[in-house]
């Protein structure tokens, strides 16, 4: 079995979740806008239309990094209107 680590942190003005997958990481030619499949798809238009964020793929110490990062609730609410 794989082990996955999750990590969110939480400051005033962003919140990053970062997922980390014990493994080979992502190949060199990975290229999230052709490779993905329907969860990176998910991850991305989340990520993207209901939190205004940012989503980044890296390979780190023993496996793939997917990290998520949003400006907090509260701000958000105040960045709409």
């Amino acid at each position: 079995a794989q082990a996955v680590d999750l990590l969110l942190i939480r400051r005033e003005d962003i919140v990053k979740l970062t997922v980390s997958v014990e493994g080979p990481g992502f190949s060199r030619a990975f290229d999230p806008s052709v490779s993905a499949h329907f969860g990176l798809d998910f991850v991305e238009s989340v990520t993207r239309l209901e939190l205004d964020g940012k989503v980044k793929y890296a390979n780190g110490p023993g496996g793939a990094r997917v990290t998520v990062t949003f400006p907090p609730p509260i701000l958000q609410a105040a960045l709409v209107s």
